[in-house]
């Protein structure tokens, strides 16, 4: 039976057929990890016999398996598939300390009729037909095991348009970089597993040819039993990228995989034993031999990591995982406060290697967010985080956690938009497929009143997880009269996050957008921003409650002046709003950039807007300004 087995099998009630990694049963054609298929396969081959797990373990994955748990997790997947029980198994039984067995029957398919073969969505269903794709997919396999790609080197990557759809099929030459698994017996070394990962996203988005998925969206996966199939298919990539990590004292084992998420194939294994101190080495490794797997046309060579001392950089990557703890808080959650944490082992890592860019660069973002938070001393805060960015910058003239940083106060605090959009355009020639740098480009062109919906999208289409950048999205269709692609954005952000605060405040400001006051105020009821509510209740006619809100939007502790002016706008008491604006441009509040939000657009008719425009740099020639600068942008070749 082993000589046919590799054909297809009738496993019980279900038909596997190994080169498609599929099975046809019950439940329809069902796609199969390759590797699960391969244990299948190998269990099938022993029907009624168990197989050791060493076994497997040794013939599947060539001794490179740090424990049993890639064995156990494809197992646990087959189980899912076959809707087969543990406890009361139909087609895979668990031995207890030895292996598994089949526990059904099992029989080739080499004497099957026509109605046994695989779906074939078009193709022949001749015997000799079905033969011949089989050599086909071995051909296939053969070519992908030699690193040799089928697919037109010449042809152009889906592009990204600001009125078309998001493309149905992922670039070529695009991965995404899952978090590596923590195999060292200490759990806490997680920290050293998340930051390689991460380390390597940040090399790979260096690389012009290659599309790599944002950080935030591939995390999202971390501790979920998804395939890879299905991962690539929510980032929109083609590649996947994963690994593992175990550190006994003062040694690494590294071992990575690449993975075609088109057709499950492994296009490219390693694994590397070395000294904690090579780490860097073999972050770089990992990329050059990414970039040949991918057969990438580089420009250049592909970029390295940039150095640190050792007990620095493991500083630096547990600061990084503290503050990359982001978690969109449910309704009556607190945000967690982490960059005090983060920045105190920042400092550490700094007064050990005072030289180290990347250190800076984290810490002058990570302050860059108290600044924004602050209430009170704001100048004092924004100071320290431009001579953080500048420290930065002075080392590493390419390091874009600086430049955007330095581009942000420049928008935020010094309200100098020409100076922004020359920050963020020099980030975004150093890493042209940075969601961070085409968000800020965004949300820049949004407040000086130019059409900043591309660079979102292009923003979007790199991080489809990030739930800030999927509601800007929602909010950019809403505001330009797409009202039905706001409402499918708005329902994907649904699906991610049904308990998010920023999600019901959306929710809120469509429905008072869409003159429905009454689920407005319902969203907006117990969520900040407060001035919805207030806007709601006043439209309901309910002006006493409407007051009763001001009142205790005024009566905070450091009330913001721009909250208030809102509340009058949506009133129409243009003068009080225009009052408390002016109170806002005093107390040199942030906020105020945003003089074009959609709750103020009743002032913009007043003559007192432009003057207040102006004095925030938010005016028509400052739009223009910005356009010069990054008018000239085309996201379908630099971006995508």
């Amino acid at each position: 039976m082993k000589s046919n087995i590799q054909i297809g099998f009738r496993l019980g009630d279900w038909r596997a057929y190994p080169l498609r990694s599929v099975l046809v049963g019950p439940r329809g054609e069902v796609h199969v990890e390759p590797k699960a298929m391969q244990v299948l396969e190998r269990l099938a081959d022993n029907a009624g016999e168990v197989v050791e797990r060493d076994r497997l373990l040794e013939e599947l994955w060539g001794g490179r398996a740090m424990s049993d748990e890639p064995l156990t997790r494809c197992i646990a997947h087959l189980r899912r598939v076959l809707d087969d029980s543990a406890r009361d198994p139909r087609y895979i039984q668990t031995i207890p300390k030895r292996g598994y067995r089949i526990v059904c029957s099992v029989e080739p398919l080499e004497q099957a009729t026509d109605e046994e073969e695989p779906p074939s969505s078009g193709r022949p269903t001749s015997r000799r037909a079905f033969h011949a794709a089989v050599i086909a997919l071995a051909l296939v396999a053969t070519a992908y095991l030699g690193y040799s790609f089928l697919a037109d080197e010449g042809a152009e990557p889906p592009k990204l348009t600001a009125e078309g759809p998001l493309p149905s099929q992922p670039p070529e030459h695009s991965i995404a970089v899952l978090p590596f698994a923590n195999l060292s017996p200490d759990a806490e070394n997680e920290y050293l597993s998340d930051g390689l990962a991460a380390e390597l996203l940040n090399l790979l988005t260096r690389i012009p040819d290659l599309k790599v998925a944002a950080r935030t969206s591939a995390f999202a996966f971390k501790g979920r039993d998804i395939d890879a199939t299905e991962i690539a298919r929510q980032l929109r990539v083609a590649y996947i990228l994963s690994g593992s990590v175990r550190q006994s004292g003062d040694r690494l084992r590294i071992s990575t995989q690449l993975i075609d998420a088109r057709d499950g194939y492994h296009v490219w294994s390693d694994t590397w034993e070395r000294q904690l101190t090579d780490i860097f080495e073999i972050q770089d490794e990992i990329a050059v031999a990414v970039a040949d797997a991918l057969r990438l046309n580089l420009l250049g060579d592909v970029p390295t990591t940039t150095r640190a001392d050792p007990e620095a950089y493991a500083l630096f990557l547990k600061s990084e995982q503290i503050a990359n703890e982001r978690r969109e808080p449910a309704i009556g959650e607190e945000e967690p406060d982490r960059y005090n944490r983060a920045i105190s082992l920042l400092t550490h890592a700094l007064a050990i290697d005072a030289d180290y860019a990347p250190a800076w660069g984290l810490l002058a973002e990570m302050q860059l967010s108290l600044a924004d938070w602050a209430k009170t001393d704001r100048a004092e805060a924004y100071a320290r985080t431009r001579a953080s960015a500048e420290r930065a910058f002075s080392l590493d003239p390419n390091e874009t956690r600086a430049l955007n940083v330095l581009g942000g106060i420049d928008d935020l605090w010094n309200w100098d938009s020409e100076s922004a959009a020359r920050w963020f355009k020099k980030s975004l020639q150093v890493n042209p497929r940075s969601p961070q740098v085409l968000n800020h480009i965004y949300l820049l062109f949004e407040k000086v009143g130019l059409e900043g919906h591309p660079f979102l999208r292009a923003a979007y289409e790199l991080d489809p997880l990030h739930l800030q950048r999927s509601l800007n999205l929602a909010l950019s269709y809403k505001t330009s009269g797409r009202d039905h692609e706001a409402r499918q954005q708005l329902e994907m952000v649904r699906q991610t996050g049904p308990n998010a605060v920023r999600l019901r405040a959306f929710e809120a400001l469509f429905a008072y957008l869409d003159g429905d006051f009454e689920a407005a105020e319902r969203f907006a009821d117990g969520v900040n921003p407060r001035p919805i509510r207030a806007c709601a209740l006043h439209g309901l006619g309910r002006l006493e409650d409407a007051r009763a809100v001001l009142e205790e939007i005024r009566s905070l502790n450091t009330p913001r002046a721009y909250d208030v002016a809102e509340v009058y706008a949506c009133w129409n008491d243009t003068d009080n709003a225009f009052a408390w604006l002016e109170r806002a441009n005093e107390e040199h509040d942030p906020f105020l950039r945003w003089l074009r939000h959609p709750l103020l657009k009743n002032l913009r008719d007043d003559p007192r807007w432009e003057g207040l425009a102006r004095s925030v740099g938010v005016s028509d020639e400052d739009a223009r300004k910005v356009r010069r600068i990054l008018g000239d942008i085309n996201l379908a070749e630099e971006a995508f």
